[in-house]
């Protein structure tokens, strides 16, 4: 099983969000969220963002949170409590 990560450069702040996927799963993650349109542009046809990891919860890595919360209700979001 391989594992692609590809990264998302967002319109606030040009911060990144990475994608992370591994072949033969339908379960994709995320690295921080900001343009969810850009993530669903290569979202693969089929899966569904099983979790968010947030390096940190500054607004240019949290923005796109409500929206991946409309699109994926069941995706889990793994933070620090700092």
């Amino acid at each position: 099983m391989s594992m692609r990560v590809e990264t998302i450069v967002n319109s606030v702040f040009s911060s990144n969000t990475y994608l992370i996927n591994s072949d033969g799963s339908r379960d994709s993650w995320l690295v921080d969220c900001g343009d969810m349109d850009k993530v669903m542009k290569i979202l693969p046809d089929g899966n569904r963002i099983k979790g968010l990891f947030l390096t940190h919860t500054h607004f240019d890595h949290i923005y796109g949170i409500n929206e991946l919360a409309r699109l994926f209700p069941e995706c889990l979001i793994y933070t620090s409590e700092y």
